[in-house]
């Protein structure tokens, strides 16, 4: 029962909880399971009492913590390349916006007195979404790579809904063209 404990220790500090959670249910539930032989059969008479039961599901614990342990730190290193993607993504979809606004277009518009002060607010939320960047920056530096992703994706969704607008307003100042 102890190695399985430590098994499911080790999980833990693995961040099992996060990244295996359902791995780490199994292995807590097997020793659940397996305490409560141990007390089944600590009840009975001493001369009918079997712990092999509660041995096997003692192993069946110890598996499964090792299995929970395993599982997060492959799931984890996964959530780290999905944030690092993410963050990749939504640069470009950033680095894409600023591109089409510097392109003689984006330029024009910024000449073009009924689209200036969208085209101010469009870049004001440009520099909003850059900045929240460093939030993910901080987050994958403190490994919390889910909500690094997470944040990484709506900042590039963000980045994509401003270029939609700013093409839409070149589309519509060069008529589609």
């Amino acid at each position: 029962m102890a190695a399985a404990q430590a098994a499911i220790d080790q999980a833990k500090v693995k961040e099992a909880a996060e990244y295996a959670a359902p791995e780490l249910k199994a292995a807590e539930d097997s020793l659940a399971a397996a305490r409560n032989e141990v007390d089944r059969q600590s009840a009975k008479f001493a001369l009918f009492r079997s712990y092999k039961v509660a041995k096997v599901k003692a192993l069946s614990a110890q598996t499964a913590g090792n299995t929970a342990a395993e599982a997060a730190v492959r799931n984890k290193e996964i959530a780290r390349q999905d944030a690092e993607k993410s963050l990749a993504d939504a640069q470009q979809a950033i680095a894409d916006v600023r591109t089409l606004l510097d392109s003689p277009h984006g330029k024009r518009l910024m000449r073009a007195k009924e689209a200036r002060q969208a085209i101010e607010q469009i870049k004001t939320e440009l520099d909003a979404t850059e900045a929240s960047l460093e939030n993910v920056r901080q987050a994958q530096a403190q490994e919390k790579y889910k909500p690094a992703a997470r944040m990484a994706k709506e900042a590039a969704s963000k980045a994509r809904s401003l270029g939609t607008e700013v093409q839409a307003a070149v589309d519509k100042m060069t008529g589609g063209k």
